[in-house]
């Protein structure tokens, strides 16, 4: 078989296809709803930590996008040593037991 010269035209295309059939839809299955009495879970240090020190970047620059402040909160939790952590752990602690005495009484 010889080589076509380049100035040739391509090959005809081959007919198109249809498409593939979509695979079948999944339902989702329905969240049981959440008791109004439950007791509100524990928060945790991270969080309590985040809480505090997003108001503080946010005043630093007002500008900052919720995902960029997200980002640098992370970077200095995991940047933080123990001693910096201890409040907060203190704080998890704490809520955690109270979370544990309201779950009993529920």
């Amino acid at each position: 078989p010889e080589a076509a010269p380049p100035d040739d035209p391509a090959p005809p295309a081959a007919p198109l296809a249809a498409p593939p059939a979509a695979p079948p839809v999944k339902k989702r299955k329905a969240r049981k709803p959440r008791d109004p009495n439950a007791p509100k879970p524990a928060t945790s240090a991270y969080m309590y930590y985040s809480k505090h020190h997003r108001a503080e970047l946010r005043r630093q620059d007002a500008s900052i996008s919720f995902g960029d402040l997200g980002k640098r909160v992370g970077a200095m939790w995991k940047a933080a040593g123990p001693e910096l952590r201890r409040p907060f752990e203190d704080l998890a602690a704490a809520d955690r037991e109270r979370y544990a005495g309201e779950l009993a009484a529920y």
